[in-house]
């Protein structure tokens, strides 16, 4: 399989995962939500304010991934551009297709580490609201 290819089959399952646990985390919200409390008390259940937090970290992680990634693509991309322009001055029959441009390894790492934890937060997110709902169900009967 092809270096290309492969990038292609992360970067499409990896944009998958992150929308699935976005509509996770939005989900865990509408359930929060279903079990509110009247208007003298809080809205969000008490025992459910950390699957709430949990939720709410997922979307932040989220975002953290697609920001600093953009941020590092976007210098990358600058970097890239210069070092095109100064080759084309010695060589100007280079493709920009196919020019080569080395990239440090390391540009993914904050990306793979949101990546991760927005997995983390929507899966104790979930593990904490089953919990509550546990919690509550029993109370109630």
């Amino acid at each position: 399989m092809r270096f290309k290819a492969i990038q292609e089959e992360l970067s499409f399952h990896s944009g998958k995962t992150s929308e699935l646990v976005r509509q996770f985390a939005f989900a865990g919200f509408a359930v929060i939500w279903v079990f509110k409390e009247g208007a003298q008390r809080a809205l969000v259940p008490s025992i459910m304010i950390p699957s709430a937090v949990l939720f709410g970290f997922t979307l932040l992680a989220d975002l953290a991934q697609y920001a600093t990634l953009t941020r590092k693509w976007a210098a990358i991309t600058d970097k890239a551009d210069e070092a095109y322009k100064l080759a084309r001055q010695s060589d100007s029959d280079i493709d920009p297709e196919n020019f080569d441009f080395r990239v440090n390894r390391d540009v993914h790492k904050w990306g793979e580490n949101a990546f991760r934890f927005k997995l983390c937060f929507v899966a104790a997110g979930y593990g904490w609201l089953i919990i509550a709902l546990t919690i509550k169900f029993a109370q109630a009967a």
